[in-house]
């Protein structure tokens, strides 16, 4: 039980040092984070995210997505949450952690959203 502990505070130790311009940068579990603690997003479209030059904004790795906070995949989220992008007229509102639970329930939604009853969102 030790060894892990102490596997854990090392891995968290190097991750919060890690310089990053994105959460990909970043060892699984972790969030590319600004000098103000905020978590630095790249803004994407339905191909990937959009780099249009070098990215002038840089942080260090640390804690990963909390709950509401904008996040690139579930790791990143605390448990009991996941990694989701919600419905959008628009491309693409970043993902965010919220929990598994209405997850599920918007993905239920919007499988079953079938119009005269229901309609996706305009663009």
């Amino acid at each position: 039980m030790f060894i892990v502990v102490l596997i854990s505070a090392i891995l968290v130790g190097l991750a919060s040092s890690t310089p990053c311009s994105s959460s990909v940068d970043c060892p699984t579990g972790s969030s590319c984070r600004d000098e103000n603690g905020h978590i630095i997003y790249i803004p994407e479209n339905q191909f990937g995210p959009i780099f249009d030059g070098p990215n002038e904004i840089t942080g260090t790795c640390g804690e990963g997505a909390g709950a509401g906070e904008v996040c690139l995949s579930t790791p990143e989220c605390p448990p009991g949450y996941e990694c989701y992008r919600e419905m959008s007229g628009a491309c693409c509102p970043p993902k965010r952690c919220i929990t598994n639970e209405e997850a599920q329930e918007k993905r239920d939604y919007w499988n079953n959203c079938h119009p005269p009853t229901c309609f996706f969102p305009a663009k």
